[in-house]
């Protein structure tokens, strides 16, 4: 990841690009109907999490993504192709990576090959806040949007309350370790309540 932003300043000089007013437009307008509008960028976010939901709950391909979080060795002697189910795992990433990365842009009207950086954090702490789990196998799209809206919320807290911003990355990493130790306590007492 680090080489391929590294390209991107090279390649850009790590100068900005200003977009087009009709994107930013697009970007900031409210759709609905009536009294009832609603942000693009807010949409788009249920859009993509509603087709995230489906995909992982209803579809073939979506279970087998959780059986081989879950285990990828069982999941190779049961005849999955695993290196190619986990390469359109990054793929869908990618493109999810993309959306947000456009939508950010034409947000506020410029790109520049470091904007979001650090973003990582944000992103693994709101899954495993969500409900997922690091050692795979575990979570869902819903629960990870709930787990971003509550990053934002600690986020915006701290601002709003003028604590130090230097805060904000304690407070979020320990909430992302909270989280972790809550997921390993509770797979070893559904581990012990299964061996019973």
């Amino acid at each position: 990841m680090w080489i391929f932003r590294g390209v991107a300043f090279v390649m850009s000089k790590a100068e900005s690009i200003l977009l087009p007013g009709s994107v930013t437009a697009f970007a900031k307008a409210n759709l609905g109907m009536g009294s009832a509008l609603y942000p693009v960028p807010m949409l788009v976010m249920i859009g993509v999490t509603a087709l995230g939901a489906f995909y992982l709950a209803k579809t073939v391909m979506g279970r087998h993504i959780y059986a081989i979080g879950g285990n990828p060795q069982a999941s190779r002697y049961a005849g999955l192709n695993v290196e190619r189910i986990t390469i359109s795992v990054f793929a869908i990433s990618g493109l999810t990576a993309g959306i947000a990365a456009f939508m950010g842009s034409a947000y506020y009207g410029s790109a520049c090959c470091g904007d979001a950086t650090g973003y990582e954090l944000y992103v693994i702490a709101s899954a495993v806040v969500g409900g997922a789990s690091l050692s795979g196998g575990k979570g869902s799209a819903i629960s990870a949007m709930l787990g971003a809206i509550l990053i934002i919320l600690i986020r915006q807290s701290i601002r709003t309350l003028h604590f130090d911003q230097n805060y904000e990355w304690i407070i979020i990493g320990a909430a992302t370790i909270i989280a972790v130790v809550l997921d390993k306590l509770n797979a070893k007492l559904t581990l012990k309540r299964a061996m019973k």
